[in-house]
Order: structure tokens, then C-alpha cells, then sequence
């Protein structure tokens, strides 16, 4: 099972812990980056966790390749990277739906729930019902309708 953990401590041996902060919902996956960077270079990982008021820079150097990213490709090498179980893939898919959700989605304090539609179509919203386990409801609308004026 992959957690969200708002301080990144491990919650059981074993589990994958995301710390869930501003960057992971950036929708740019810079903390996922770095793991990915600091993988590549293990030799300035104890000066990154020892002076945290510095950043190398090899990290921003590298940083700057996965700003001109988006969240999927960065997922892909992140799962691609640390030989991530399909379990935990699966989890990972279910967060990168999650996040364009709550990024996207039309909020209004007057209802006990958000509007959302992926933007690119009924594919794109199938692979969103998939990846979080969505059943339909009885009578829902269809949002999908055009209006000719």
C-alpha cells in the first residue's frame, strides 16, 4: 500500500511513504525528481541531508530538466527507477488521477462535493475511473452534451 504521510516518516516496514506536500501536488513531482537525481549521484546525499540549506548543484542543475516535465513522464521514471511493485504502481496511478483531480476540479462551499473532468476527453476520464476503483451512480447526467445556440 502506498501512503501519504505528511512528515515522510515510515508508518511499517515495507511500505512506501510519500511525503505529501506542495511539491507532490505541484503536478511537477520535484521531491519525486530529486529521489531520482540523488539515486543517480549517492555521493552528495549526505551533504544534501547534512546542510539542507544548500542545495548541490548537480540537484539544480537536474531540476531544471523536470520542470519542463509533467507529473506522468517523472512518475514513469520515478516507477522505472526504484523498481516499484506493481502494487505500489497501481497506487502511484491512483495519486497521479488524484492530484489532477483536486488540482481541477470545480470547488463550491455550497455543495458536499467537487465537479471534475479530465480535460482530455472520455479516455483520459475512463483511465481516472479505472485507476481509483469508480462505480457509476443510478440516473447520473451526462455531462458530455454540447449546447448550440
Amino acid at each position: 500500500m502506498l501512503y501519504l504521510h505528511p512528515c515522510g516518516t515510515s508508518i511499517e516496514p515495507g511500505v512506501l511513504v510519500i511525503e505529501g506536500t506542495s511539491d507532490l501536488n505541484s503536478g511537477k513531482g520535484e521531491k519525486w525528481a530529486d529521489l531520482i537525481i540523488l539515486n543517480r549521484h549517492p555521493e552528495i546525499i549526505a551533504d544534501f541531508i547534512n546542510v539542507p540549506t544548500e542545495v548541490p548543484a548537480v540537484i539544480s542543475g537536474e531540476r531544471v530538466e523536470y520542470w519542463a516535465k509533467t507529473f506522468h513522464p517523472i512518475k514513469s521514471e520515478f516507477v522505472k527507477t526504484f523498481d516499484i511493485q506493481e502494487l505500489h504502481e497501481t497506487d502511484l496511478e491512483a495519486v497521479y488521477h488524484l492530484r489532477n483531480a483536486i488540482a481541477h476540479a470545480h470547488v463550491s462551499l455550497g455543495r458536499d462535493y467537487f465537479l471534475y473532468r479530465p480535460a482530455r476527453g472520455e479516455r483520459q476520464e475512463q483511465r481516472f475511473i479505472d485507476a481509483l476503483g469508480l462505480s457509476p451512480v443510478d440516473n447520473q447526467a451526462d455531462p458530455m452534451m454540447n449546447w448550440i445556440r
